[in-house]
Order: C-alpha cells, then sequence, then structure tokens
C-alpha cells in the first residue's frame, strides 16, 4: 500500500484519524497472554449464554440494480478502474446475497484483536490474507492512498454530481438520494462519481448511517484517475473494522461484502454446502458458491453447529493453498503482501493484517514457524502519524521463529471453550452442552436453558479428572487427551455421549515402565482409545440401524393387515366380532356374501 503526500489541500481517508479516536487503543503487554479482554469478548457472551444481536450494514441490492442501469460508457470507465470482475459477479449472479450470519458469529467468538485473527484450538491462528481476499472477491488491494476534501462547496458538489443533495452532517449524503439521483443523470463523469459513492456506501465501506461521505469526491473527480486507488484495501479495512468491533462487543454491526468470510471458511476447511459443480475453477472465487451451482435442499447450520465445527477442526482439515488453480491476474493477486506486517485503512478506522501469525497459509506447510509478538501499535493504529504511519502503511517483512507451535497453542491462543470456564464442551442435537461440577447444562446459547441441571436421556455427565499433578489436574496437563465417555447414538437416533466407568485396577497400572514414554507407544494408546470409542459407537449405530428397520416392519406389516382386511381375506374374527356387536342383519349380510363366493355344490350343504 504505497502512500503519497496529499495534494491541494486534501487528506486522507481516515480522516485525520478519527476512527483510531473512537475506540480508546488499549496497551499491549507482551508478558500476558492474548486474551486481555476475555471477559468483554464475543466468547465471554457465548460462555454466558447471552443473546446474540446483530445489524447489516450495507448492501448489495441497490448497487446491482444501478449498475445493470448503467450505459455502456459510464460501465467501460468504471471497469477500467479495476472494478470489473466483482460488479460483472454480482450482476450475473446472487450469490453475494448469502449471509451465513451463524457462522459470521461464531467466528467472531474466535477473533482477537490482539492479533486480528481467528483462534481455532485444534490449528493455531488463521485469517482471511490479503490474497484471499481479491481471490474471493475479484477486488484488486494495492494502490496510492484514497484522499478526501473536507473543503468542498455546495458549488463543487453541484459541479461533480450534476446536482446538490439536501444538507446533511459533515459533508454526508444519503445512499437513497444517490439511487434517485442517478435515474436523472445523462452526463457520462458525473454518473461514475455517483455510482463510486454509492459503491462505498452499500458495499465497500459502509457505515452504520446508511449515508456515505462527499469527501470521497476528491478521489473521484477525475474519472480517469479512479483505478489509481486502493479500494480494495479500504474494503478489507472495512472487514477488518466490523470484525474487530463485534468481537469486542463494541457495536453490533456487522458490514462490508460479508460472504467474504463465509467463502474463505468453505474454501480452507471443505464445511461448505454440496455443489453441482464442486471443481469449477473462476475467478473471483465466489462465483463458484453462486446460487445456481449450489445444490438446495441441505439444513442449515445453527450457531451452535459452526461451533462444534469450529472446536474440532485440525490441521488435517484445511486445504493449506486453496487458489493454486485459481485463474487469476497477477494485477489482482495480493499475493505479495501475505507475508507483510502492513497496516490497512479505512474510513472507519486502521487495522493491521500481520503475516507471521499465519505463516502456514503463506508458506502452505503446517506446523509453521512461531509469530513474533504484535507492534506495540496494534491497538492504536489510528493514531499513528508522520513517518511511523508512513511506515506501517507500506509494510514490512513478516518473519517466524523456531518453536514448538502446538504447545504456543495452547499456552498463548485462546483455547477451547472449556478452558475459559473450566467446563468441557460437547455437542447435543446442535445445542451447546457444558459439563459443570457434573451437571449437564444444555440449551442454546441464544437462550437460556430450560433443563439446566438436569441430564437429558442418553447424556451422561462428563467425569472430571481426578488425578492430581504438582501442575494440576491430569485434564490441565494434558488437554489434549481423550476423555472418559464414549459417543453414542441414541433412540431417537440424535447424538449423546456416554461415561466409562474408571476401573480402580487394570493390568500394567500404575505403570512401572521408563518414564520418558516413547512416543510410538503414545500414539499406538491413543489409537487404541479411539477405536474402542469409534466401536462403541458403531454398534450404537447398528443398534439403532435395526430398531428402526423393525419399526419399519412393523409398519409394513400393519399396512399389508389393512390392506388384507379391505379385502376380506384374513380378518374373519375381527369382523365376525364386529357383526356381533353390529346385531343379526349384519350376521346375514355377512352370510350372504360367503355363499355368493362358494361353487354351486356348496348349496346344498347346511351351515
Amino acid at each position: 500500500m504505497a502512500s503519497t503526500s496529499s495534494q491541494g489541500g486534501s487528506k486522507f481517508i481516515s480522516f485525520d484519524g478519527r476512527g483510531g479516536k473512537r475506540y480508546k487503543p488499549k496497551s499491549w503487554n507482551s508478558n500476558e497472554d492474548l486474551l486481555q479482554d476475555k471477559n468483554t469478548h464475543m466468547s465471554s457472551q457465548a460462555l454466558q449464554r447471552k443473546p446474540t444481536s446483530y445489524k447489516i450494514r450495507g448492501s448489495l441490492s441497490d448497487v446491482r440494480n444501478c449498475w445493470i442501469a448503467m450505459g455502456p460508457e459510464v460501465k467501460a470507465k468504471i471497469s477500467a478502474a479495476g472494478l470489473n470482475h466483482f460488479l460483472t459477479s454480482i450482476y450475473n449472479d446472487g450469490i453475494v446475497e448469502h449471509k451465513d450470519i451463524n457462522l459470521i458469529i461464531a467466528l467472531s467468538e474466535r477473533f482477537w484483536d490482539t492479533t486480528n485473527t481467528f483462534h481455532f484450538p485444534g490449528i493455531g491462528e488463521v485469517m482471511l490474507t490479503p490474497h484471499d481476499f481479491a481471490v474471493i472477491t475479484g477486488l484488486r488491494i494495492g494502490g496510492e492512498r484514497i484522499e478526501v476534501n473536507d473543503n468542498l462547496t455546495n458549488c463543487d458538489v453541484e459541479r461533480l454530481l450534476g446536482g446538490l443533495p439536501p444538507k446533511g452532517s459533515e459533508l454526508n449524503v444519503k445512499l437513497s438520494w444517490l439511487v434517485k439521483h442517478l435515474r436523472g443523470i445523462e452526463n457520462v463523469e458525473m454518473c461514475v462519481r455517483c455510482f463510486m459513492l454509492l459503491l462505498i456506501g452499500q458495499v465497500l465501506s459502509p457505515n452504520t448511517g446508511s449515508t456515505v461521505s462527499l469527501r470521497y469526491l476528491a478521489s473521484l473527480e477525475n474519472v480517469d484517475d479512479i483505478g489509481k486507488y486502493d479500494w480494495g484495501g479500504m474494503t478489507y479495512a472495512t472487514l477488518l473494522h466490523y470484525m474487530v468491533q463485534y468481537s469486542r462487543c463494541a457495536m453490533n454491526n456487522l458490514g462490508g461484502p460479508l460472504f467474504t468470510w463465509e467463502i474463505w471458511m468453505y474454501e480452507y476447511f471443505g464445511v461448505g454446502p454440496k455443489l453441482h459443480n464442486s471443481k469449477a475453477q473462476v475467478f473471483p472465487r465466489f462465483f463458484r458458491w453462486s446460487s445456481r451451482n449450489r445444490i438446495s435442499g441441505g439444513k442449515k447450520r445453527t450457531l451452535q453447529d459452526w461451533r462444534l465445527i469450529i472446536e474440532s477442526l485440525t490441521e488435517t482439515n484445511m486445504n493449506l493453498d486453496p487458489w493454486q488453480t485459481v485463474p487469476i491476474s497477477s494485477k489482482y493477486s495480493g499475493l505479495t503482501l501475505n507475508r507483510h506486517k502492513i497496516l490497512f485503512e479505512c474510513p472507519l478506522g486502521r487495522y493491521w493484517y500481520l503475516g507471521d501469525r499465519v505463516l502456514a497459509q503463506v508458506d502452505h506447510k503446517y506446523p509453521p514457524l512461531l509469530p513474533q509478538d504484535p507492534p506495540d501499535s496494534m491497538r492504536k493504529g489510528g493514531l499513528l502519524e508522520g513517518d511511523d504511519l508512513k511506515a506501517a502503511l507500506a509494510g514490512s517483512d513478516a518473519t517466524g521463529v523456531a518453536g514448538d507451535y502446538g504447545e504456543f497453542v495452547q499456552r498463548r491462543l485462546q483455547g477451547r471453550f472449556a478452558h475459559l470456564c473450566g467446563e468441557t464442551v460437547s455437542c447435543f442435537n446442535g445445542a451447546l452442552i457444558m459439563y459443570s461440577n457434573g451437571l449437564v447444562l444444555q440449551g442454546n446459547a441464544e437462550q437460556g436453558s430450560d433443563s439446566e441441571g438436569s441430564s437429558p436421556e442418553g447424556i451422561a455427565p462428563q467425569p472430571s479428572s481426578h488425578v492430581e499433578g504438582p501442575s494440576g489436574s491430569f485434564q490441565e496437563r494434558y488437554p489434549h487427551f481423550p476423555s472418559w465417555s464414549c459417543r453414542v447414538m441414541n433412540q431417537d437416533g440424535s447424538i449423546g455421549y456416554m461415561r466409562l466407568d474408571r476401573p480402580e485396577h487394570a493390568p500394567n497400572v500404575p505403570w512401572t515402565g521408563q518414564v520418558a514414554i516413547g512416543t510410538d507407544l503414545v500414539d499406538e494408546s491413543l489409537l487404541m482409545i479411539e477405536s474402542l470409542q469409534q466401536t462403541v459407537y458403531t454398534q450404537s449405530a447398528q443398534n439403532f440401524s435395526l430398531r428402526a428397520e423393525l419399526a419399519s416392519a412393523r409398519s409394513h406389516i400393519q399396512t399389508m393387515e389393512g390392506l388384507f382386511e379391505r379385502l376380506g381375506v384374513g380378518a374373519g374374527p375381527r369382523r365376525s366380532q364386529r357383526g356381533d356387536e353390529g346385531g343379526s342383519g349384519s350376521r346375514n349380510t355377512r352370510k350372504s356374501s360367503r355363499r355368493r363366493t362358494r361353487g354351486p355344490s356348496d348349496e346344498d350343504e347346511g351351515i
């Protein structure tokens, strides 16, 4: 992100650091872990099962409709600015209207503003990199800083837009006015400026007031130079802004092209919906997840489903290089920025991307090198100025250091939800279950639990680890060791957990071998435990299948009995009973019916 000197009294996009002053910056203490805000973080809300609310800022419908109505000359000017891939894609398909809010909320619970990364307990740090953003959206990252002008007059506005909007606060104009105004503009350059303002206010960097600042006209005055500015970098910073503030619980707004988070998760971890053509290699990548390519009918995942998925992911589930076959021009690639520590800016604030924290994605190798401590200005990028700001916007190389990444993940990053409150988390029918003090607390994380303190059918409380050591309980010292429980299938088909009784005696316990146990023995032990647990689950699933087959056979028998009864076959005793209850008329009718079915020789026989 190259910086340029301001011209003609213009200033730059962050409006003199107002975005940084909006939220009080917090200092970074390298002697502490990365959970300094855990009491006010979204993960704390989840563990306390507080309701989750959100407001979506921005929409693509107005942008799409206006783009469709644009003349060819206007489209050519805007496409030349590097926006053609993005706009052409949203014109051709409605994929961008897919907003999996449950997934975005689950991601916000794993996002930390001390690193601007997601902390996945089974993997480590992951993040939407600049290259990921460019491949998914088709927006180019890189270029000159976007200039703004605080000194616009009414004459300037009318000259550039062809009309004067109603007076607003701080040179802001309502997006609804731009939509109406676009319908009556014939001048190509005026139309380009109005459309760009609408695109900024609805998609690239929406605010919370459904308005857009006229200050951007400083960068839109010469429509042939629009493409030299870093619109993609501004959009990337906008996504970071809303994710940072939402994860802090500082606001309940979500904005920017939100589908980016969704498709990033699908591509890296293979958890997206089924596709008709799963091998489509297209650019921008979000076109691959278009409505027409999705197989309809799948069940929408709940917030609890996404929490469990994120809890369960490991490096084996991760595609370390999902874009290797995507046909993308180097002009649009943000690949060179992936290995940088670099500050991005938008009118809402400035936010860091730290490439050394996601070296697994950068180098396509796991485990990665350890990251360095975040920069001192991590939480106060909006207050940087002078040479420090220029250096941060230009970026610097991100390098890692040698070390045990598994230990780093366990000690320094946000762990499983269990580690935040001393509980164990599992799943039952898609609902979050927290085991605490031998009780099962089941319920929707968005609502209060109605079964608190009771154990649902088929679920046994998780036993606490009672083997104490010099460094705490066994579970605290070995958090990845399997729990004393087995996954089972209940009679109704739901998934539950059955507690395993810990025997008092077993062969070779206590262990009398060498203290330094080989990794091969540990591997074999864990594999045997997994095999035994899978055996229990398989048996319970087979029992459920047999019960289902029996129930189906029983239903089939009842259906056939009803059919035979209607045909008058094999139902004599039951009809005789009904005949007795119905009187002599019924009996005579039955006898008459029988005589009609007999041969002529039977007429002389007695009854």
